[in-house]
């Protein structure tokens, strides 16, 4: 055993430091050299006198001393610096658990569902958060050197590529709903996520998580609609020949429409079917449920052409009248040949086509009028004759309002030329009897007729 030379307590042989007082066992360490040499200095002639006996210290040994220095050290210091090693990696661990933290993205926080529509119709959409791209761009890192896909594909479309773009191009990750429509309050959505850390690896980034719960709530009882309040059907066109249109004054963004079935070629008292393109569910999604998913549509009027002369109003015949006599006027005595005395109204023939789809006329109302034409030239064969000259109007229409529409423009004498050869006038016929016969009686097989009261019926 050893001595401690600051306080004399006894230590083992190869301490370092006293496991009393602590102290540096190598500051006390001498040559026993020295220590004589020291102890002679201090001498004088006097007789040295004696004292009383103390403990005496066993002299330390400088080989022993260094060998001591070199032993391990003791428990209390080991204690202490294996504490600082111990906090140290403690430390190291932390900061590596931090920074693989930062880069680990749970899919989990950045799912989003919303869900629109009515108790029981309900439609659930899922989708990552805009948080999530600015979390892979903020947090992610581009490989260096050749593997860096993001620069090739720069340089390859001419615009920089994001790790977020990237990621999704290659269907790092993704996430599927269990369940996304017919939903009621409280009913549960469940959103599953697949990623591939392989990839997402090379860009510094570890996606986890397993699945999110959204508990649907906030959606309305649904509530009833009339697709077609406000919907009409305009029918135009001419009785046989009648299109339909669907007026729609909202043009909703809910409904869209279409006629199911013929839409033209319809006649008075035919009908429509319109249509809501949308389905039910479509439509309750939204949280309504319609009444009706159709609706018929007659055409109730439309123009007709005119098919008795009785339809011919006052007004409408006094018109076609003023324009007759302008034309007989301008045309019907052109002729430098003839004198001409005064025209004098008669009456009117009609004649209504047979077939309603007919290229040719679907009506002509011919105004009869007589004039007296004298030749003026006394040796002409013609002298002097009592002429029956109709002036032609055609497709003479009677509007839904019950109004006559005739094109008083389209009035025309009928040449006699096509039916009496060698006539010297050229309107007209010598007598009633001929007019009829080659006016009306020629166009019986595709037309019927219809004489007014001051004309003779030759039939």
């Amino acid at each position: 055993m050893a001595f401690c030379p600051n306080c004399g307590k006894e230590i083992p042989d190869d301490s370092v430091f006293c496991t009393e007082c602590g102290s540096k066992l190598e500051d006390y360490v001498k040559a026993p050299e020295q220590e004589a040499e020291q102890v002679q200095g201090e001498g004088t002639t006097e007789e040295p006198v004696q004292e009383e006996p103390v403990q005496a210290q066993a002299p330390v040994n400088p080989a022993t001393a260094v060998q001591k220095l070199k032993q391990p050290l003791s428990k209390k210091t080991m204690l202490m610096i294996g504490g600082i090693v111990v906090i140290a990696v403690i430390v190291v661990i932390a900061a590596v658990l931090i920074n693989k933290a930062k880069h680990t993205i749970n899919l989990e926080d950045y799912v989003e569902v919303t869900v629109e529509g009515a108790d029981g119709y309900g439609t659930a959409t899922v989708t990552f958060s805009d948080d999530l791209e600015t979390k892979i761009n903020e947090v992610g890192k581009e490989p260096k050197g050749s593997d860096n896909e993001l620069a090739q594909l720069a340089e390859l479309f001419g615009e920089s590529v994001t790790i977020y773009e990237y990621l999704c191009e290659e269907e790092a990750f993704s996430y599927e709903a269990d369940v996304t429509d017919s939903l009621s309050n409280e009913d549960e959505v469940t959103v599953t996520f697949d990623y591939d850390n392989e990839i997402a690896k090379e860009y510094g980034i570890t996606f986890k998580g397993d699945s999110y719960t959204y508990t649907v709530e906030g959606l309305e009882e649904i509530k009833e609609i009339d697709p077609f309040e406000n919907v009409t059907v305009e029918f135009s066109g001419i009785d046989g020949d009648v299109s339909a249109e669907i007026k729609d004054p909202d043009e909703s963004d809910m409904f869209s429409y279409y006629i199911d079935g013929n839409d033209y070629d319809l006649s008075i008292g035919d009908s429509v079917t319109v249509k809501v393109y949308e389905d039910a569910e479509t439509i309750a999604s939204q949280g309504y449920q319609m009444s009706a998913t159709s609706k018929e549509y007659t055409v109730e009027s439309a123009d007709t052409y005119l098919s008795s002369l009785s339809q011919l109003d006052d007004n409408t015949l006094n018109s076609m009248k003023k324009q007759a006599e302008d034309v007989l006027k301008s045309d019907g005595e052109d002729d430098d040949d003839f004198k001409y005395g005064s025209w004098s109204y008669k009456g009117a023939y009609l004649l209504v086509a047979k077939d309603s789809d007919t290229w040719s006329n679907h009506n002509e109302v011919y105004l009869i009028y007589t004039s007296t034409i004298t030749a003026k030239d006394s040796s002409d064969e013609f002298g002097t004759k009592k002429m029956f000259v109709p002036v032609e109007f055609s497709n003479i229409l009677v509007k839904a309002d019950g109004t006559v529409e005739v094109d008083l423009t389209g009035a025309d004498l009928v040449n006699n030329g096509f039916y009496s050869w060698g006539a010297d006038y050229d309107y007209g016929f010598s007598s009633q009897k001929k007019l009829y016969e080659e006016v009306i009686k020629d166009s019986l097989a595709n037309y019927t007729y219809e004489i007014s009261d001051g004309l003779k019926d030759y039939k």
